[in-house]
């Protein structure tokens, strides 16, 4: 609780920014970070005062006009990436908690990759989550891994290894695709560029525009068709 009046003047700083720039004020921060995740009362209070500093934050926001939107990111399950230390947001509980009373200002922003390390949350449920709770995915996060894997947590590594989303699999790449253009959420390309050389992004964005285009003329068809069946039901 201590640190929140220096967090609200580095995001009034964000704000003075966004504004004197023209940035797109569309930013994401993590859920707190946790050493023990096991005790559930030090779980709690580290989500209620993110409670506070969020509705702290959504009123500066507001009463101050800033172009801003804050997503607070879903995270993978404490312990697969062997740090000493992990983050919450793994728990569609958590976000019950956090965003309780918050305004317009804050939101959510969807990982793909994460959804996959934590077990019993998946991306459908953060969007029921949404709409029961009259908020909205902000920003999509756009990665992918191979799941929670033991073997590679006990040899020291992370599950979390950010590599390039692509068809197929257990990603739902089309389905975040649709989504995003549905609805105008920004895709982030989130990936361990250490993995890849420059040739190899460009040539994967290259991809994603063209499967991007290609789901885009889809949904459009798929509209059309329903226009026109609306049509012959109402003659």
């Amino acid at each position: 609780m201590e640190h929140h009046d220096l967090y609200i003047q580095i995001f009034t700083q964000y704000a003075e920014v966004v504004k004197k720039y023209g940035f797109n004020g569309n930013i994401t921060i993590h859920p707190p970070n946790l050493d023990d995740h096991k005790d559930v009362d030090k779980v709690t209070q580290a989500l209620l005062n993110t409670n506070q500093l969020l509705k702290r934050l959504g009123t500066e926001a507001e009463s101050n006009n800033w172009n801003m939107v804050i997503g607070v990111e879903n995270q993978p399950m404490p312990k697969i990436n062997n740090y000493d230390i992990d983050t919450l947001g793994y728990d569609i509980n958590h976000f019950d908690i956090m965003l309780k009373g918050t305004n317009k200002h804050i939101q959510i922003t969807l990982d793909s990759g994460h959804r996959l390390l934590a077990e019993d949350f998946s991306a459908s449920e953060i969007v029921e989550w949404c709409q029961k709770n009259d908020k909205y995915l902000t920003n999509f996060y756009f990665h992918q891994n191979d799941g929670i894997n033991l073997e590679i947590t006990e040899k020291g590594k992370s599950c979390d290894v950010h590599d390039v989303a692509i068809p197929g699999g257990v990603h739902g790449y089309k389905m975040y695709l649709g989504r995003a253009i549905l609805e105008n959420i920004p895709l982030n390309l989130e990936v361990n560029f250490k993995n890849y050389s420059q040739e190899q992004i460009l040539e994967y964005v290259s991809f994603l525009r063209k499967d991007i285009d290609f789901v885009f003329e889809e949904i459009n068809h798929d509209l059309d068709a329903n226009l026109e069946d609306d049509k012959e039901i109402k003659q």
